[in-house]
């Protein structure tokens, strides 16, 4: 990126599948002198840290070997400092770098790493992560230490940046999640009814997968009875 961008000294980067509710300029004008980059802290990452996903520490403490596990950033919003990237790494180091390990969270990973101890954070309001799956919320950061919790649940009262992290996405589930945000800035678009038209399709694509699985269901249980499809059905079933 330093080398991609050699005219500019800082820039704001977003991953696409947010809506931004607050002008980025105030954003873009916060200070990073002295820092590689400014984002802001994972209450979702340190729920999975504190047991939720078993494996999360053991890969945090073993292979990233951070050693603040709880001021690791959610790299959906960054402001990076390039010029200072520029006099820390090449652009060799960070290649070789992200080679190096078989990384669970890819650049994110990467970046927490390599900008351990020069990362200012933000107000959390600038990336808000949406519920997934209905568990986020109820489940995952509820393990986050308790000042996290407490950011993340004051942020969502105001977000800046709503961000739709993980694989919900509004343009498929409406209702899930700060759905209607997306949708009311989708009705202003002119690709309003193109979006309605793919989130139809996969509806019924999904509708087919169902129905299909309900045959094979209702074969089993006529070749082989009903308690040995309910013995072995989670097994046969497959989660898209």
């Amino acid at each position: 990126m330093p080398e991609l961008l050699p005219h500019y000294d800082k820039i704001l980067y977003l991953d696409s599948d947010m809506i931004v509710k607050r002008d980025v300029a105030e954003l873009y004008e916060e200070s990073v002198d002295g820092e590689l980059l400014a984002a802001c802290l994972d209450a979702d990452t340190a729920g999975l840290y504190n047991g939720y996903q078993k494996d999360r520490k053991k890969y945090t403490d073993e292979v990233l070997k951070l050693k603040e596990p709880y001021t690791y950033f959610q790299a959906g919003v960054l402001l990076l400092n390039l010029e200072e990237f520029r006099k820390t790494y090449t652009t060799k180091q960070i290649l070789d770098f992200a080679v190096s390990e078989d990384w669970q969270l890819l650049d994110q990973d990467i970046l927490n790493k390599l900008c351990e101890g020069r990362v200012k954070f933000l107000n959390m309001n600038w990336n808000v992560m949406v519920d997934y799956a209905g568990v986020r919320i109820s489940e995952i950061i509820p393990l986050a230490p308790r000042n996290l919790n407490l950011m993340y649940h004051e942020a969502r009262k105001n977000p800046y940046i709503i961000h739709y992290a993980g694989a919900q996405k509004p343009w498929f589930e409406p209702a899930m999640d700060f759905g209607d945000e997306f949708w009311k800035y989708a009705r202003d678009t002119v690709y309003y009814e193109i979006m309605l038209y793919r989130m139809n399709e996969r509806q019924a694509q999904n509708s087919g997968h169902i129905l299909h699985t309900m045959k094979g269901v209702l074969q089993c249980v006529k070749d082989h009875g009903v308690m040995y499809t309910i013995k072995y059905l989670p097994k046969r079933l497959v989660r898209r």
